[in-house]
């Protein structure tokens, strides 16, 4: 009869721990203008506050081409450069 430990087999961690994100202080936050009608009013003001809560710094609105449609590639490389966090919505 074998007896296994409740907790698991004992020994070293395979993977380590993700690196931690750096202080909401040092971010750039994007909005994502998703062009429904009020998106980029509303997406600009929270992405706005929140910057002003945490320190981060507002980089500004970027627009996509319709709400229909994927973030352009070009559009996604220039956020993903400009930006640690982006603010958008969606809804209907």
């Amino acid at each position: 009869m074998k007896i296994y430990a409740p907790e698991g087999s004992i020994g070293r961690p395979i993977h380590g721990l993700a690196e931690a994100p750096k202080p909401m202080s040092e971010a750039r936050i994007v909005g994502l203008d998703n062009r429904k009608p009020g998106a980029a009013l509303l997406i600009e003001s929270a992405a706005k506050r929140i910057a002003q809560i945490t320190g981060a710094t507002w980089v500004g609105n970027r627009s996509k081409g319709t709400a229909a449609t994927p973030v352009e590639d070009d559009l996604l490389a220039e956020i993903v450069n400009d930006a640690d966090y982006v603010i958008t919505g969606t809804a209907d």
